[in-house]
């Protein structure tokens, strides 16, 4: 019998418990290639995983858009005020700042902007206060368990010579540094 290749998934089918979760995550509004996605990433657990942390259990979904990640926690009767939406809206506008070349933000723009977006979907603005709150949150959580991935942290640093803290994902930050090593390493060489 001829084997797939390697690169190419296999298809395997739904259990009970994920085509429950699929269901629940289409009556909950997201299109159903997007509900496939986040069950695959998530398994068994989607249904807790979406209702403790939408924000954070749909995050790096592929096609998984802002106002997709609204309309399911506004769906699943989610506060607009609270720590998994104010975490998402950094991190969303962190990673916009990537597609920019930006690898970090000074912690005012970034406390700005991510107010700006939540209070573009959100009734009653944003509570600025609560955004320095997740913020720092985040970044204790990203100081305890280090640098092995992102999940749903935000680095900040006090960068010589600046007159502000500056923001950044840990996956960010180590790719930059990993660049910077290599080159490093490559004009010793051609020293």
């Amino acid at each position: 019998a001829r084997r797939p290749h390697p690169t190419v998934p296999t298809f395997r089918p739904m259990t009970s418990s994920e085509r429950e979760a699929h269901a629940f995550l289409t009556m909950n509004g997201l299109p159903n290639a997007l509900a496939h996605r986040v069950v695959r990433a998530h398994g068994e657990r989607t249904i807790d995983r979406v209702e403790r942390a939408p924000f954070r259990a749909t995050e790096g979904v592929w096609g998984m858009t802002w106002q997709m990640q609204v309309a399911l926690a506004d769906a699943l009767d989610k506060p607009p005020h609270c720590d998994d939406r104010y975490g998402a809206a950094l991190r969303k506008v962190l990673n916009a700042a990537l597609g920019y070349g930006h690898m970090c933000l000074q912690q005012s723009r970034l406390l700005r902007r991510a107010g700006e977006l939540v209070e573009r979907h959100t009734a009653g603005g944003h509570d600025a206060e609560l955004m320095e709150e997740t913020l720092e949150k985040r970044s204790q959580q990203a100081r305890q368990e280090g640098s092995s991935g992102d999940r749903g942290r935000v680095e900040v640093r006090e960068l010589a010579g600046a007159s502000e803290p500056w923001c950044y994902l840990p996956s960010a930050w180590d790719a930059e540094d990993g660049l910077a090593d290599i080159f490093a390493q490559r004009a010793g060489r051609m020293a």
